[in-house]
């Protein structure tokens, strides 16, 4: 994936396929993103919205890019 074509699809108004939703994400958790790309994927989809399909895979790919704690109980 390249994340610069990335940028220009979504700026373009394309729809980003989950898969490279899910790579981009990974990418950036280990550091292999400079902020300024992911800045600019973020103002493209700022600009251009997401799909249903796209905002789930994206969200889903943010949960999975992490530790998640269960709060059942807690509150």
């Amino acid at each position: 994936m390249s994340v610069v074509e990335l940028i220009e699809r979504k700026r373009n108004g394309d729809e980003i396929p989950a898969a490279e939703l899910r790579e981009f994400i990974a990418a950036y958790v280990r550091d292999e993103v400079p902020d300024y790309q992911a800045a600019a994927l973020l103002m493209a989809i700022w600009f251009r919205g997401l799909s249903p399909a796209e905002t789930f895979a994206l969200t889903q790919a943010m949960v999975a890019s992490g530790t998640a704690t269960i709060l059942r109980g807690v509150l």
